[in-house]
């Protein structure tokens, strides 16, 4: 039997990944009504559309500037690699469930500027953490001075919980010896084989 090439592997991933995106998608437009849908479409009005696009495009520049901070500390990197990195990413985000597209961006920068992969998925961690962070601080000013509402404090206060402890356990783990990079493995150790591996690998990304 003969064995898949390369290029065959990913065109099958690929093509499953556009399949369950066509699947998610008719999923998620089956109940919509068309006329409807082009409705508004007709009744938009495009020039608030273009503040948008112009911010949302200026957003990935300053994204990469951030992304290749991060990545910085072991290696200098090439800032328009980053970004092109970042974009094919976002893109594949759009056609792949589950985020998937993340997972891309980092092997796309990992083999073009040579990085191991693993750091790259702990720089992408650290910048969800930190969207996380933004998104928990625009709450906390949306409460204190324009709405105040039951769900949106208990909405601000989980997401609090989960990108504060996020925050301080980079720290902790970044600032972390080699004798407690030891002990965290162990407590790890009663994870899957599987996942445990993903786990020890990414925290050692941040350690290093």
């Amino acid at each position: 039997m003969r064995k898949k090439t390369g290029i065959s592997k990913w065109l099958n991933h690929k093509t499953f990944g556009i399949f369950i995106s066509i699947l998610f998608l008719f999923l998620i437009f089956h109940n919509i009504s068309l006329s409807q849908f082009l409705e508004s479409i007709k009744s938009f009005n495009i020039l608030y559309a273009i503040p948008a696009i112009i911010t949302y495009t200026l957003s990935y520049f300053i994204r990469a500037i951030r992304w290749k901070q991060l990545l910085s500390v072991s290696k200098e990197l090439n800032y328009w690699g980053v970004l092109k990195a970042l974009y094919i990413g976002y893109m594949a985000n759009t056609l792949l469930p589950a985020r998937m597209g993340e997972i891309y961006r980092a092997h796309i920068l990992g083999t073009e500027q040579n990085i191991k992969r693993s750091s790259v998925l702990a720089s992408i961690v650290a910048e969800r953490i930190f969207d996380g962070l933004t998104l928990f601080s625009l709450l906390v000013i949306l409460i204190l001075f324009f709405h105040k509402s039951a769900i949106l404090l208990e909405i601000c206060v989980t997401a609090g919980l989960i990108f504060l402890t996020g925050f301080a356990l980079i720290i902790i783990v970044s600032k972390s010896s080699k004798t407690q990079s030891t002990r965290i493995n162990k407590i790890i150790s009663i994870l899957p084989k599987n996942i445990k591996d993903k786990v020890e690998t990414m925290i050692n990304a941040f350690i290093k």
